[in-house]
């Protein structure tokens, strides 16, 4: 990942699930849950290096806006992922679809 995601949600309520997997930082290897939700707005960045992943937590659509710190490069996409139910992150989402 070479960019910073920051996600703004707009409408209903989203779980944001952390790992940070950069080798020389201090919260290394940890895992934080984050709620974001219309009835507590906030910007939340995210830093290179740390993985994440959203799950839907309200009873409607989750409308979330992110703002990367760099325009998607179509030649060079700036896009990982691990499999949802990957053993390097110590968290399960129940009933994962990803």
């Amino acid at each position: 990942m070479e960019h910073e995601n920051r996600y703004f949600i707009m409408f209903g309520e989203m779980e944001v699930v952390l790992y940070d997997g950069r080798p020389n930082s201090p919260t290394h290897g940890l895992v934080a849950i984050v709620v974001m939700s219309e009835y507590r707005r906030q910007l939340m960045s995210i830093p290179t290096g740390v993985w994440h992943a959203n799950h839907n937590i309200g009873t409607k659509d989750a409308v979330m806006v992110n703002f990367p710190t760099r325009p998607y490069d179509h030649e060079n996409p700036d896009k990982y992922r691990l499999p949802i139910d990957t053993d390097l992150i110590s968290y399960k989402f129940e009933n994962a679809r990803g």
